[in-house]
């Protein structure tokens, strides 16, 4: 029994005892493993820290590829509202684990993904979204009824889909600065007229307004009847 319980304070002390030396020999440094916009960024200096965010904010000066219904198109970062914020991500770096099962882990080569800091203007973006919506957007087809050799057809109407703007800036959050398309998160929406309205009138006016002659009125009192063919 006493054999069990000092293999166990062994393990616990030389656990202790690693994760104190990896604190000290870190200080000052990334948290290891880390990376950041899929770069590593684990276990370095402060000058080597600022080369890999200095890479970071050279994307951001890049075009970021949108991927719509449409297809693909580019915009500027900032048209997007979209700003990296280098320091506040240098601070989320260099904040070392307390969790000493994660230090652990970081030693034998464990990664430890740090997301950029990224702020979304929403008035930025959803101003280009409203300039956009053209080509970022399907509008909905509206339903109607025509007629055919004196019947009513029906032309139902389709669902139109539009940028879900709620869910985009943690899209592009996600996206951005990884050098990658961004897809844009879409919802569909009905449009004004729905397709019962249409059956109904197909099946309801139109029907009858086509199921006997048609008289046309002329001048004087004229007449004229016309059969539906």
């Amino acid at each position: 029994m006493r054999v069990g319980t000092y293999a166990v304070l062994g393990i616990l002390f030389a656990g202790i005892l690693v994760v104190g030396i990896d604190l000290l020999v870190t200080h000052g440094k990334t948290t290891r493993g880390a990376t950041v916009a899929g770069l590593d960024a684990g276990n370095l200096s402060p000058t080597k820290t600022r080369e890999v965010l200095n890479r970071v904010a050279a994307r951001a000066e890049k075009p970021v590829t949108l991927v719509t219904p449409h297809g693909e198109a580019k915009l500027g970062a900032k048209d997007l509202g979209l700003a990296f914020d280098a320091e506040a991500t240098l601070e989320r770096l260099r904040d070392q684990p307390n969790n000493p099962l994660r230090r652990i882990a970081g030693l034998f080569g464990a990664e430890y993904r740090v997301d950029p800091v990224i702020t979304v203007d929403r008035k930025k973006l959803d101003a280009t979204l409203d300039a956009k919506r053209k080509e970022f957007e399907l509008s909905a087809i509206e339903g109607a009824v025509h007629f055919y050799k004196g019947k009513p057809v029906a032309d139902l109407p389709t669902a139109g889909q539009r940028i879900a703007r709620d869910e985009l800036p943690a899209a592009l959050r996600a996206g951005w600065l990884r050098e990658r398309p961004i897809t844009m998160p879409t919802e569909k929406f009905a449009p004004t007229v729905s397709a019962e309205t249409v059956r109904t009138t197909r099946d309801g006016p139109a029907a009858t307004a086509m199921a006997g002659p048609i008289v046309l009125n002329g001048r004087e009192g004229a007449k004229r009847s016309i059969t539906p063919t």
